[in-house]
């Protein structure tokens, strides 16, 4: 039987992968243009990366908007949603994350003819996009920590709650950053509509858990 936690990660899931996709058909068209002969090897991985990227930032920032509702003490949000909720819904950043990176990857290889590690590398010193791109691999290895932590909080560590915290708000303006900066649609109204959103939630997030973290509140899960 499906757990009530379960439920509830998978209706939050739901709901919050419905504006992402419909930004990326809306921006992108429809994928059937990005396959054929005529099409740029590994155009259509390009694509779908956009969206992976696309999901793991809506998906983040309703993840650490709700940890702060529930830091706030809102009843409506601490009556339905739960740590192991929080959780779920965590792995899904967390993979969506990595497919993102690994379809860009994936793309660059293809495109260039080899496998292409240089987009999970840091480079400060190739321009604008590069550094970019490296504030994204920065946010993806933050994401990764921030789920191993989550395992840690589940098992009562107190001082992996404060951590990982202090790293959610520190990986939500990288990640807006690198997701802003590079996407070629960005500059579109609705897509500009859809990150100040984005941004907006994380700025709110980071000041109600800093001034929680002041009050020493530790009731929210991660």
């Amino acid at each position: 039987m499906i757990s009530r936690d379960v439920k509830m990660a998978g209706l939050v899931l739901a709901v919050a992968l419905l504006p992402p996709v419909l930004l990326w058909l809306r921006a992108t068209g429809d994928p059937r243009w990005y396959v054929g002969g005529d099409v740029p090897p590994g155009q259509l991985l390009y694509v779908l990366a956009k969206l992976g990227g696309l999901v793991a930032m809506t998906l983040f920032i309703v993840q650490l908007s709700l940890m702060v509702l529930r830091v706030a003490g809102v009843r409506a949000v601490r009556g339905w949603w739960s740590a192991r909720a929080h959780r779920i819904l965590g792995v899904s950043v967390v993979m969506a994350v990595l497919l993102h990176a690994g379809l860009f990857t994936s793309a660059a290889s293809l495109r260039s003819g080899h496998i292409a590690w240089h987009p999970l590398m840091l480079n400060w010193s190739s321009g604008f996009y590069d550094r970019m791109v490296s504030l994204g691999v920065i946010a993806l290895v933050v994401m990764v920590v921030l789920a191993l932590l989550g395992h840690r909080i589940a098992r009562g560590a107190g001082r992996a709650r404060a951590i990982h915290r202090l790293l959610a708000l520190l990986c939500a303006p990288l990640a807006l950053a690198h997701s802003f900066a590079i996407g070629s649609e960005t500059g579109t109204p609705i897509m500009t509509l859809f990150y100040l959103a984005l941004t907006l939630a994380g700025l709110a997030g980071g000041i109600v858990l800093t001034r929680s973290r002041r009050r020493g509140d530790n009731r929210a899960p991660g």
